[in-house]
């Protein structure tokens, strides 16, 4: 992965056009893709098809700057990436300004005019920011008055009229996220206002709280913020439509009070704190929605990654180390990783994904709770019980194996008895006999086609059917018909003893027979609960029901790959089905970010 080394922060100066056009254009990126809810509110005509964009950017670019010009004490930031072959590029910034005694007053935007009283003590500012483009008293622009109304109402009632300095705006571009240049950018403002002796505040989502904390910052307070009903619909007390999808939808969904005070005066222990940090559970929703969530980080998770990052998408792969190849020491039919360790592949994957590229995060904990909210947005809640938003889902859970009740069979299991003579037996070649286990979910059909195989590495074959007779009637005319050493023996089977490089079959009756291996594959089922929470539909087999060649599942927006929907369960199956499924999944991204007909 990038290292930090690769940055360079410092202050731009804004009478410089060129400097301040890199850095706002980085700034413009990073709200609009992908685009979050204060985005939406700050920036008129971005949520209309951007077909007035370039209207919005630039008003939006110009207004900025003359704030900035009229306040000496606003720092402008840029971090540069140093590390590229064209030169240096502006990858993010910042903004934060410098609060001297007494020179901040409740209801005073931070850059911005003195607000109207027109709503008690927190009424939404009078602001001067670009937003304002939305028609007076629209639900957009009263909604986006009230984000920032109450946003701005917290911070005088925590640092009063001591001089602080207030992180206003922190951003980098989508490909820099995880990097390390944001982290740049907060080390470069805590060491400036250390220098000043000044204490440090800002609000802040949920999902940078772990950096913040780690900066020492001490949180102080969750409270909500308080979006709902509002008597803008014509005089009516219930929300329009548009006001339902700007907030309710998005989860400002809390009703709104008469006075909307949502913070008291129980935080003066906190004063005497280096650094503040407000963070609002309210404005959680407006965190970035990330574009896929892979669900499993073995052969199939992992070629999701690879195959994602391709396009610039963002994405999680969530990792809980289980594996059910997890016994075996070699793996095969993967070019270039022949009868090498299934451990090194997955490790090397990983280090080559994040080495070469940074839109995907790797979360080593497994994921509890996928809900869905719409075909373009899944709430996905890991072990930990952290919570994400997605757009898409990839299931690459892998399947569990359900052992027949037989002794020692899952002691044996990948030793030396063998679900697929592709992946395993080539190491026995020559044996003299070897066995096929005829037990369900194996029928005398497949057992024939298991015993072809196993006949290719040993000179006899015996179809062991454990006391079935209906089985054994089914299956021993036809092996007595093949071109081939097949025996059937049908005795009930007592125990498998693992003898490192043989396998002892013990029979019901006492007797017992030796064989180099057996090949029987078990019943299996989807790791997980996520075929009940997302109500897919299943298979006969028992995996995901999901036709290749683009693996969409009965539930639009969800996609499987690997053994979780894959009768046959090998890595070179599921490497393929990786590769397909996202293909699939970003062709509905992008579908809907570009608004065209869904190919899927």
């Amino acid at each position: 992965m990038g290292s930090i080394s690769r940055f360079h922060c410092d202050y731009i100066d804004i009478n410089r056009d060129k400097d301040w056009d890199d850095l706002f254009a980085t700034y413009w990126k990073s709200w609009k893709d992908p685009l979050q809810m204060t985005g939406l509110l700050t920036f008129p005509w971005l949520g209309e098809g951007n077909t007035r964009e370039e209207e919005s950017y630039e008003a939006a670019k110009q207004a900025y700057l003359e704030l900035a010009r009229q306040n000496p004490d606003q720092r402008w930031v840029r971090v540069l990436d140093h590390g590229l072959a064209g030169g240096p590029r502006v990858v993010g910034g910042g903004a934060f300004t410098i609060h001297r005694e007494a020179a901040f007053k409740g209801g005073q935007a931070p850059s911005g005019p003195k607000s109207n009283t027109v709503d008690g003590d927190h009424a939404p500012p009078d602001i001067k920011l670009p937003g304002l483009g939305y028609p007076v008293n629209s639900e957009r622009n009263i909604l986006m008055r009230q984000l920032y109304s109450q946003m701005w109402s917290w911070r005088p009632r925590f640092m009063l009229n001591r001089p602080h300095m207030y992180g206003q705006a922190l951003w980098v571009i989508p490909a820099y996220r995880h990097l390390g240049a944001a982290v740049e950018v907060m080390d470069y403002w805590l060491k400036e206002a250390d220098a000043l002796s000044l204490e440090c505040f800002l609000e802040g989502s949920a999902i940078a709280t772990p950096l913040y904390l780690k900066k020492g910052f001490v949180l102080l307070e969750r409270p909500v913020m308080v979006f709902g009903h509002f008597p803008s619909n014509n005089g009516k007390e219930t929300p329009s439509k548009e006001w339902d999808d700007l907030a309710i939808a998005n989860g400002f969904a809390q009703p709104f009070p008469s006075s909307p005070v949502i913070c008291d005066s129980t935080f003066s222990s906190a004063y005497h704190a280096p650094h503040l940090l407000l963070i609002c559970d309210g404005i959680r929703t407006i965190m970035e929605f990330i574009d896929i969530a892979i669900i499993g980080g073995g052969p199939a998770g992992l070629t999701a990654a690879a195959t994602l990052v391709r396009q610039l998408h963002t994405a999680v792969v969530f990792d809980n180390h289980k594996y059910r190849n997890a016994k075996s020491t070699h793996m095969h039919m993967v070019p270039t990783w022949d009868h090498k360790d299934p451990k090194e592949f997955r490790s090397a994957v990983r280090e080559n994904i994040l080495d070469r590229y940074s839109t995907v995060k790797f979360a080593d904990v497994g994921v509890s709770k996928i809900e869905k909210k719409s075909d373009s947005h899944f709430h996905v809640v890991d072990d930990s019980g952290k919570e994400y938003n997605f757009r898409k889902v990839i299931l690459a859970v892998g399947a569990a194996d359900a052992f027949p009740d037989i002794d020692g069979y899952q002691e044996a299991w990948a030793r030396r008895i063998f679900h697929c003579l592709f992946c395993f037996g080539y190491e026995d070649r020559g044996a003299k006999t070897t066995g096929v286990l005829v037990v369900p979910p194996i029928d005398p059909g497949m057992g024939l086609y298991m015993a072809c195989n196993a006949a290719q590495l040993s000179d006899q074959v015996t179809l062991y059917t454990h006391g079935n007779d209906q089985f054994t009637n089914a299956i021993t005319p036809l092996a007595t018909a093949a071109k081939a050493a097949f025996k059937v023996d049908s005795r009930p089977i007592k125990r498998f003893v693992d003898n490192g490089s043989s396998l002892t079959i013990e029979f019901v009756d006492g007797s017992s027979k030796e064989e180099t291996f057996l090949v029987h594959n078990p019943k299996t089922s989807v790791n997980g609960a996520f075929v009940e929470q997302l109500g897919l539909e299943l298979s006969p087999t028992g995996d995901i029901k999901a036709s290749g060649p683009f693996y969409q599942t009965s539930v639009r927006g969800v996609f499987s790959a690997g053994d979780a929907v894959n009768p046959y369960k090998a890595a070179n199956a599921a490497i393929s089905s990786g590769c397909n499924a996202t293909v699939a999944a970003i062709a509905q991204l992008q579908a809907e970010k570009y608004g065209i007909p869904a190919m899927l």
